[in-house]
């Protein structure tokens, strides 16, 4: 009873409402900026998805080109510089995927 009849309930009463409509639009302003950097990251790492997807498929190119160079190679009939060269791209390239995938 004696807390009811203090005239210095209301003021408090107020101060902590107003407190707590502080910290609820604080709250939601922190959510809303995860959320907007929620939407960059995915962005980011379907970006990331789309390299290393465009990266493998220079990957399998520059197989295919060491793997037709081989033979050629063997037989004196193309410089073994190319042969290399062409497993050279392919390291790179590797890793440009391994560099993706960690980014």
């Amino acid at each position: 009873k004696e807390i009811e009849s203090d005239p210095r309930l209301a003021t408090i009463v107020a101060d902590e409402t107003a407190i707590l409509v502080s910290d609820q639009k604080s709250l939601k302003l922190k959510l809303d900026k995860l959320d907007d950097l929620k939407g960059v990251l995915q962005a980011e790492i379907e970006s990331l998805q789309k390299k290393i997807a465009n990266q493998q498929k220079q990957v399998d190119l520059a197989e295919k080109q060491a793997e037709s160079i081989g033979p050629l190679a063997q037989k004196g009939l193309v410089a073994n510089a190319r042969l290399l060269d062409s497993k050279q791209s392919v390291a790179d390239l590797q890793g440009k995927i391994l560099d993706y995938e960690t980014a």
